[in-house]
């Protein structure tokens, strides 16, 4: 008559597994839900700022890019943007004197390599972004063009549902 008991026990713990694979479920289907929704908003509001932007006129701050570079870069890339072992030296980088949108896109998702990992600033201002790019691109011995805040936004804007760091091979098959 005790053969009930393991039937019981049974039924209880393949519901609770259920139970728990359906609680699981929600949760997910509800954190990409607002995954998206976040996105869209930004999305929005980065558009908005684009058009915002995009006619305006554009002075470098090197002053700001400074001072950016300070808080952020320093520590790995050194007072004169040598590079601390095993960071990467900013000064003479061909990867910053060339096309805009790879230095663009590794200061917003970061990037990740036999160095290490870079992380990402995306949270920065795309002032700010805008602002440290121009001064390291121009400073320590390199000469590239001038990234204006309206190519900053949209890298933002194209970008922004990357979740993880760049690799060399992105950066270069793009």
């Amino acid at each position: 008559m005790n053969n009930n008991k393991p039937n019981k026990t049974k039924f209880y713990v393949t519901w609770s597994l259920v139970a728990m694979f359906l609680v699981s479920l929600t949760i997910a289907l509800v954190m990409v839900s607002n995954y998206k929704k976040d996105d869209s908003k930004q999305r929005y509001k980065l558009t908005q700022i684009y058009k915002d932007v995009k006619d305006s006129d554009y002075q470098i701050d090197m002053k700001r890019g400074a001072a950016v570079y300070q808080n952020y870069c320093l520590q790995c890339h050194g007072q004169q943007a040598q590079g601390l072992r095993p960071y990467p030296a900013l000064a003479g980088s061909e990867t910053l004197q060339g096309p805009m949108l790879v230095p663009l896109k590794i200061v917003l998702h970061g990037i990740r390599g036999n160095r290490g990992i870079m992380p990402g600033y995306k949270n920065l201002n795309y002032l700010d972004i805008t602002h440290v790019l121009n001064y390291v691109r121009n400073n320590f011995g390199n000469h590239a063009e001038t990234i204006h805040p309206v190519e900053t936004i949209k890298a933002k804007i194209d970008t922004l549902s990357r979740k993880t760091p760049y690799t060399r091979d992105e950066l270069n098959s793009k």
